[in-house]
């Protein structure tokens, strides 16, 4: 965590020097906020992931579980830190770069995402009488074609600068 922490400052003071060249009388607002949204998410992340990881598995699941208990869960949290602070330690890593990389990858999983939560709103078997259904299925299935489409904009854009 402290790796997760020390990245944090570090992309605060990088954004705060860039606002208050901006913004001047708002920098130290800026700098609390982002620091704020940085740090939480430096803690939620692997966790969220882990639960994920976890419950698609099959595998036991819990924060408050031990190792012996459920080791896939603190696995995937103990391998993402490991693997971030590797990341973070190393030097010259182009981190503008790392991140519009994981947003690309983001934009091409969206669409993937989006489509397979459409189905399992629409399945009877899963949802039962509270599935999607006439006008709700007709909007939600416009709004994954129109987001897919963005997405696959954006994607082009980053990857290609069209």
């Amino acid at each position: 965590m402290l790796v997760y922490a020390a990245v944090a400052v570090w992309t605060v003071c990088l954004l705060c020097r860039a606002f208050a060249a901006r913004w001047p009388q708002r920098a130290s607002q800026a700098w609390r906020a982002v620091l704020g949204a940085s740090l939480l998410a430096a803690a939620i992340l692997p966790i969220a992931t882990s639960y994920v990881v976890a419950e698609s598995l099959g595998y036991e699941k819990g924060i408050g579980r031990r190792r012996e208990e459920a080791p896939v869960f603190v696995g995937v949290i103990t391998a993402m830190i490991a693997i971030s602070a590797i990341v973070a330690v190393i030097p010259g890593v182009p981190v503008i770069s790392l991140l519009i990389g994981v947003q690309v990858v983001n934009g091409v999983l969206l669409p993937i995402n989006l489509y397979f939560i459409w189905q399992l709103s629409r399945s009877r078997r899963v949802m039962g009488e509270q599935r999607s259904r006439g006008v709700l299925d007709a909007a939600t299935g416009l709004t994954v074609v129109v987001l897919s489409c963005l997405s696959v904009v954006l994607v082009a854009v980053t990857i290609f600068g069209v």
